[in-house]
């Protein structure tokens, strides 16, 4: 019993999360299908959750999110469908006529639509199994998400565009991967607030810790796009744990040397709790200028 939380602790958790979960509700009531106890077809699937996450000069990458409609996996969200993912894009709404796919079928798809032409206006769409992905609800939001200008919002499918910006003045002087928020060590995402109902979200029994996976594809991702430093700002783990920075050095070091290649700051999660042995950045990083 004394894992269960205090009723001052719900009471604490049901006031915090009474707004969200009421909006929540409206909005599953207001998507709710007509059809609700008909099972869905096996082949089905729903392409949600569209956003434009990166917009250089000649490049840009899409992202959305492919489940099995009607399904909940148990945190309000579709259950994952494997499928293949796709983008079919132009210079005018009317002809879509290149396209951009995936090395494998996914349920989280990124497609990034390579030399564009900067200051080009492009339509898309972006497509799973022949269902056009509807946008994140973040879309209104200006500058990010589904387009840099208005045009196809208020649709479920699109075409959605954007608009490549121009160059900066000057010669390339050299290339950046920043990251944050490594979290080594953690073991459960998804926390908010010490909120007592609020869980969160583990990795798999015998699959690696997920911010190992995490991080050592950004190391091998900034080495293949060719940065050439990267720059750790923070958060390095998720409690200043000796093991965890350790195995941070270890994985950072896959991208160069430390104090050349990379460079590391501390962030508020690199202090370890009261009571526990304490590992500074500094000492695990040496040359960092991390205090």
């Amino acid at each position: 019993m004394s894992a269960l939380p205090a009723p001052c602790e719900l009471l604490r958790s049901g006031a915090l999360l009474a707004p969200a979960l009421l909006r929540a509700a409206s909005v599953a009531v207001l998507r709710r299908p007509v059809h609700r106890g008909r099972p869905a077809h096996r082949d089905a699937v729903a392409a949600v959750h569209l956003e434009l996450v990166t917009l250089a000069e000649d490049h840009a990458v899409i992202t959305w999110y492919t489940g099995v409609p009607g399904t909940d996996d148990g945190l309000g969200r579709m259950i994952p469908a494997v499928t293949e993912g796709e983008v079919v894009y132009g210079t005018s709404p009317r002809r879509l006529n290149r396209t951009a796919g995936e090395d494998r079928p996914t349920a989280y798809h990124q497609v990034e639509l390579t030399d564009l032409e900067p200051g080009q206006t492009y339509y898309y769409q972006a497509r799973s199994r022949g269902v056009a992905a509807a946008p994140t609800p973040l879309h209104l939001v200006r500058g990010n998400a589904v387009g840099t200008v208005a045009h196809g919002l208020g649709t479920r499918g699109g075409p959605y565009c954007f608009t490549t910006p121009q160059p900066p003045p000057g010669r390339h002087l050299l290339t950046i991967a920043l990251c944050n928020d490594l979290h080594l060590g953690e073991t459960t995402a998804g926390l908010v607030g010490r909120l007592p109902l609020m869980r969160g979200v583990s990795q798999e029994s015998g699959l690696a810790p997920y911010p190992e996976i995490m991080s050592r594809a950004m190391v091998e991702e900034a080495r293949r796009r060719g940065a050439d430093l990267l720059l750790a700002a923070g958060d390095i783990s998720a409690g200043g744990a000796p093991r965890d920075l350790t195995e941070a050095r270890r994985i950072l070091d896959g991208f160069g040397a430390h104090g050349r290649d990379y460079f590391v700051v501390r962030g508020n999660h690199d202090r370890a709790a009261l009571g526990t042995r304490a590992a500074s950045v500094a000492s695990n990083f040496r040359g960092s200028g991390a205090s």
